[in-house]
């Protein structure tokens, strides 16, 4: 007597009047799937670990705790990486429409925004570390919990959780726009990004910068949170903190010498910013990185 067959691929839908959430589970090992989505779509593995590639332009093993953006006229391939292994993944479609609205509402402050830097509303691939980008981990967080509830205002309360995650894509986006060599020098937020990145073992301090920037401090403020989504004081302990995980996975430099290099000049304060944020002491992260022999 044969038992009952075995089900090696797994699919649940949840929509919105804006987006859909597609919830998949994979068992077998050595079957590609595709998939062709039309709209900008987020995609983050849950469990497990895929073989996966796009458009078979971007190569790269689909591991928990990374999420890919692409603009929607892409094709994802992938397969499970190993053998008799689950995974489970999900993806997260946006409506056009959503994206253009919330871009519109971009142009218009783009329009009145005296800085001059023509920001880029495209979204296109990229790959990023849930750990790096918090706010996006969280917003897609969000909407996976009311997209597959049963509230009854789920439709407005998906479309806020949206907005938040276009709008943090976007700052992601602008960021990366901002780093581009062929734009430092053109606008001062740009000389501002370039000098903190150059000088994060020494002291910043939020006068000095806005006086480079030729701005007030308040305006300083509102125009760096604005691009951002972060204020300058938290932009430099997120850059202080990603250089010493860095630090932490690339060298066997003391502890103490990552702080002061990295402009910590108290250890105990570095540890516990780098704990708020990894979840993890600087030392404990490379003690397991070298138990699991990753350390470079």
């Amino acid at each position: 007597m044969s038992g009952a067959p075995k089900i090696d691929y797994y699919r649940k839908s949840f929509n919105c009047s804006a987006s859909e959430l597609n919830l998949i589970e994979q068992y077998d090992d050595d079957i590609v799937r595709n998939y062709k989505f039309n709209d900008i779509t987020f995609a983050c593995v849950i469990e497990g670990s895929k073989e996966f590639s796009v458009d078979n332009k971007h190569f790269f093993d689909l591991d928990p705790g990374t999420i890919i953006i692409t603009d929607g006229d892409d094709t994802f391939y992938s397969k499970t990486k190993s053998k008799d292994q689950k995974t489970t993944c999900f993806t997260l479609e946006v409506s056009r429409f959503k994206v253009k609205s919330l871009v519109q509402e971009v142009l218009n402050f783009n329009n009145t925004n005296k800085e001059g830097i023509k920001l880029n509303t495209e979204l296109s691939f990229h790959s990023y570390k849930q750990s790096e980008q918090v706010n996006l981990t969280q917003s897609l967080i969000s909407i996976f919990n009311a997209h597959s509830s049963d509230f009854v205002y789920k439709d407005k309360l998906v479309s806020s959780y949206l907005d938040s995650l276009l709008l943090n894509s976007f700052q992601l986006n602008w960021w990366e726009q901002l780093k581009n060599e062929s734009l430092m020098n053109s606008n001062s937020l740009s000389y501002i990004i370039d000098y903190i990145l150059n000088n994060l073992n020494k002291p910043l301090f939020i006068d000095d910068l806005s006086n480079k920037a030729c701005m007030s401090r308040a305006t300083f403020f509102r125009r760096f949170k604005t691009i951002f989504g972060k204020t300058p004081i938290e932009f430099i302990l997120d850059e202080r903190l990603k250089k010493s995980k860095l630090l932490v996975d690339s060298s066997e430099k003391p502890i103490s010498q990552i702080s002061k290099e990295v402009g910590f000049f108290s250890e105990s304060y570095f540890i516990k910013a780098f704990k708020y944020k990894y979840h993890t002491t600087p030392l404990n992260m490379r003690k397991n990185l070298i138990n699991s022999g990753q350390t470079h």
